[in-house]
């Protein structure tokens, strides 16, 4: 099976990218760079992924804007807006769902789509604690 991973270069998506390949499955990662074995989200938006592709699980992404600071910072870019935007859990996910839509729609449907992030059980941050206060 050809399976696309989002966020495969992160912590979970190396293991798993690793371990699919073992059992014999193709992997291509939807990554900000192309290249071997990866392509872009913005390929994948415009329906450039490889046609063989069976599979997408999306690890892939950050919270919009997380640090405050970073509009502060005296390097900030706009280009540092576009980078977090195009990489944000929310962009990533939908980007994946009409990715699957189009591919329903042309009568060549995905067999599995699998959207998950690990961001709050890895990371202690304010989020995480925030989250905590109300849990407890």
């Amino acid at each position: 099976m050809h399976i696309l991973i989002g966020g495969g270069s992160g912590h979970i998506g190396k293991l798993l990218t690793s371990y699919l390949k073992q059992r014999g499955h193709k992997v291509t990662w939807i990554s900000r760079f192309s290249g071997e074995d990866r392509i872009t989200w913005q390929q994948l938006r415009w329906d450039e992924a490889p046609k063989d592709v069976e599979a997408i699980i999306n690890l892939a992404g950050n919270r919009w804007m997380e640090r405050p600071s970073m509009m502060q910072s005296t390097n900030f870019q706009a280009t540092d807006v576009i980078e977090r935007f195009q990489t944000s859990r929310w962009f990533t996910a939908k980007t994946c769902a009409l990715y699957c839509k189009e591919r329903a729609e042309q009568g060549n449907p995905l067999k599995v789509y699998v959207q998950a992030s690990s961001t709050l059980y890895y990371h202690v941050n304010q989020e995480t604690e925030d989250l905590m206060d109300v849990v407890q």
